[in-house]
């Protein structure tokens, strides 16, 4: 079982969601590469002009739309790397 944090525009919402599939997917490149963007886009659902550089490690969740009826579902951890030279 996964709680999920969903954005809601100006609220969070939690769901309970029993998920048998997951996967990682790393995000790697320099610093300004549109990497935390990315990430934004895909866990949010939405486009953020507004996100800047990070450093360290973000961790966003993504609940994978399904493409077919009767698939499971699939959540991917997306790993948002910071861009500078130490990380």
């Amino acid at each position: 079982m996964v709680r999920l944090l969903l954005d809601k525009g100006a609220r969070h919402e939690a769901k309970d969601m029993a998920v048998d599939r997951s996967t990682t997917l790393v995000l790697v490149g320099p610093g300004g590469s549109v990497k935390t963007t990315l990430a934004v886009r895909l866990a949010r659902k939405k486009f953020d002009p507004d996100v800047g550089p990070r450093d360290g490690l973000l961790v966003h969740e993504w609940l994978v739309p399904r493409r077919a009826e009767g698939q499971e579902p699939l959540l991917a951890s997306i790993w948002d790397v910071g861009g500078k030279e130490v990380f």
